[in-house]
């Protein structure tokens, strides 16, 4: 069974748009690998851990994070509307007491770890082996000095051989 880490960003000198929402960046990612994955195919029963960093620059204040949540669904017309992962993903809502870590997506030379919030492993279930879907991912945050943000990434992800 292999574990896939899927590495978001939030940035709070990202510009704010409608809903005061910034755009999360993020990459899929297997650990191990130096590559980033370009078109995640993941089967039934392997496992995703969602990895929150904070990629702010200039502006570092204390974060929490208030949700995570992801919204699946269909990305086939006439698909079936079911759940891909055995559980919606909990978020701690402070910094990991961990030193900051390393990011396949995100370090530079410059700035090589950062701070960072960790998921639970999810199992990704039998019945969306064959099945394609659009997963929304939304990141509440309150900064010390910036109050309440979200951020927000639509990615498509691929569950099962015939992505």
């Amino acid at each position: 069974m292999t574990t896939y880490i899927w590495e978001l960003g939030i940035d709070m000198d990202a510009l704010v748009g409608p809903a005061n929402a910034s755009y999360l960046p993020a990459a899929f990612v297997q650990p191990g690998e130096p590559a980033l994955v370009k078109r995640p195919v993941v089967l039934s029963d392997e496992q995703i851990i969602f990895r929150i960093f904070d990629v702010t620059k200039n502006n570092h204040q204390g974060i929490t994070i208030q949700s995570f949540t992801i919204n699946p669904r269909p990305a086939i017309q006439g698909q079936l509307n079911v759940g891909p992962l055995n559980l919606q993903p909990t978020i701690p809502p402070d910094p990991s007491s961990n030193s900051p870590h390393e990011s396949t997506y995100f370090s530079t030379h410059s700035q090589p770890t950062f701070p960072y919030w960790e998921s639970q492993p999810v199992t990704v279930l039998p019945v969306a082996t064959d099945k394609r879907f659009l997963l929304n991912f939304f990141v509440q945050v309150l900064g010390t000095t910036d109050g309440p943000r979200t951020f927000v990434h639509d990615p498509e992800m691929v569950v099962g051989p015939f992505g």
